[in-house]
């Protein structure tokens, strides 16, 4: 550096400070960036320029990761349920309680005649009384799947069941609610959710009689009393008391033109229960096997299925000759035999149905009464006869001795059972003209 010498003293001075203090300067590659601050940042990315030569150190800039937003997911709308579409359902009534209706809340039966399983409806019925059925059982939890199936009737038709008994609609019914088909005929009832206990059934020959929930034959018998058993012992052991309980179901479901109050329970002499109805001690029979099955019935002429409308177990009929008496002497002609009748309706309705108690009298002159069930009471020669009375002539009855015999047959011929028969023995003289009726 070149000082001019024409400078004073104080200037020179003056100079001289100018020059130190520039040479004392701190060099630009020695500025530092200052030190971050330690508070603490969210997750950043560094983003650093490159250096270029001999140039001044840049500073690092810091920038946060671009924040990305999530649109906040939008409020769930509000879930509408939609009932399920139950193929069966429970409606309810005074009077009535809960009673099984169909997809479109109309009432179903059942029929008296059929069996548990088996569809005896058929032909012209059907119109007034169509089948139901689901292929898909749908029901509310109220209802239990397992008491629901179907049957392949006669027809080739399916057919829904409500424990196994096969399920109609009643054309009458013209809106949900309606149960007009309830007692018609007294052999279609509705169908009760908590099934029956004790049910009407009817069969051709014996009439509408009680069954247990799977439809066995209830019996009642005339060897005991109103609110008493006399049966015990071996007897016992073929006809087995009945008593009506059930663990979570009502104790007594019966159909509606039934009354509650006709059944009671007794005590046994051994202790155990028995249910009774109108007073008469409830039996079922060994031989029967299958919902249906009647072979109680009459038996021994005092056991009988119980016919619903009836006061008490029937009496045993009981027939005898009054004339003419055993052993007596006739003249030859025309004979009247004349027969007494108990416990036993005499009535014409040959070729109808059979009704328990109820029939006609066959006569027959020197031939044994045929006696085998089920077959009509007609020997393969002889005479006889069949009447809607009690007395009938034999005509021109020549001399000699004969047998008479006379028998209760039911409206198809066939015997009663226990077969009911009389005979006596008489003799004919030779002499006199027609008589009989001594």
């Amino acid at each position: 550096m070149k000082i001019s010498k024409n400078l004073t003293p104080l200037m020179l001075f003056l100079t001289l400070m100018l020059v130190f203090a520039g040479c004392s300067s701190p060099s630009p590659s020695a500025t530092q960036t200052p030190t971050p601050s330690a508070t603490p940042k969210p997750t950043v990315t560094a983003v650093v320029s490159p250096t270029p030569s001999a140039s001044p150190s840049p500073s690092i800039t810091v920038q946060p990761s671009p924040t990305t937003t999530t649109p906040a997911s939008p409020s769930p709308k509000p879930t509408t349920t939609t009932p399920p579409a139950y193929t069966f359902n429970i409606s309810n009534k005074a009077g009535i309680g809960d009673y099984l209706v169909d997809a479109s809340g109309m009432t179903l039966y059942y029929f008296a005649r059929d069996v548990n399983g088996v569809s005896n409806a058929a032909g012209a019925v059907l119109q007034n009384w169509p089948i139901a059925y689901s292929q898909n059982i749908v029901i509310p939890a109220s209802l239990d799947s397992g008491d629901f199936g179907a049957i392949t009737r006669a027809d080739g038709a399916k057919q829904s069941t409500y424990y196994g008994w096969p399920l109609y609609r009643f054309a009458g019914d013209q809106a949900p609610g309606d149960i007009k088909g309830d007692g018609v005929g007294g052999v279609w009832f509705l169908i009760k959710v908590d099934w029956y206990t004790v049910l009407i059934q009817s069969k051709s020959g014996v009439g509408n009689y009680l069954a247990d929930a799977n439809g066995k034959t209830l019996y009642w018998t005339s060897r005991d009393l109103v609110g008493q058993s006399n049966i015990t012992g071996t007897t016992l052991a073929n006809w087995p008391v009945f008593y009506s309980t059930a663990d979570s179901k009502p104790v007594l479901v019966i159909p509606s033109t039934m009354k509650t109050t006709d059944f009671t329970t007794i005590t046994r002499t051994d202790g155990a229960k028995q249910t009774a109805y109108k007073g008469w001690p409830l039996y079922y029979y060994v031989q029967d096997k299958a919902s249906g099955d009647t072979i109680g019935q009459g038996v021994g002429g005092v056991w009988f299925a119980v016919d619903p409308a009836a006061a008490g177990p029937t009496p045993s009929p009981t027939l005898s000759i009054i004339s003419p008496s055993n052993n007596s002497s006739l003249p030859a002609g025309n004979i009247m035999v004349t027969a007494n009748v108990t416990n036993f309706n005499v009535a014409d309705k040959q070729g109808q149905p059979n009704v328990v108690g109820e029939g006609h009298l066959h006569f027959y002159l020197d031939v044994d009464a045929p006696v085998t069930p089920g077959q009509p009471a007609i020997p393969a020669a002889g005479t006889w006869a069949h009447v809607s009375a009690t007395t009938y002539t034999f005509a021109n009855v020549t001399s000699g001795s004969h047998t008479i015999s006379v028998q209760l047959v039911n409206n198809d011929h066939t015997p009663v059972i226990p077969p009911v028969v009389t005979k006596i023995t008489i003799t004919v003289n030779s002499t006199g003209g027609g008589g009989g009726g001594y």
